[in-house]
């Protein structure tokens, strides 16, 4: 795990367990997947995937809390990531 996710998880977290997050409310879960010889993946699960006011709020508010200039956030709704994960298994081999 690389030591900069981390921090961001921790950040993330703290922000939202202490509702210090703007669209908090709109946030469900959220992990840090660590995956061997490849990036690290923080997701934030959305309440509501077809709310596009408040994924966008989400999206924003997380690059804020982050100080994060650039915009390395994809977004993918819960039917696109299962669907991803279908291909592909835990520690990345295909199935």
């Amino acid at each position: 795990m690389q030591a900069a996710s981390a921090r961001y998880f921790e950040e993330l977290t703290l922000a939202l367990v202490g509702e210090q997050l703007a669209f908090g409310h709109c946030v469900c879960g959220a992990v840090l997947s660590s995956r061997l010889g490849e990036e690290d993946v923080v997701s934030v699960w959305t309440c509501d995937a077809g709310d596009e006011q408040s994924v966008e709020g989400v999206k924003d508010a997380v690059l804020k809390l982050l100080c994060v200039s650039h915009n390395p956030i994809e977004y993918r709704a819960h039917t696109l990531s299962a669907e991803y994960a279908e291909q592909r298994s835990y520690r990345g081999h295909k199935r």
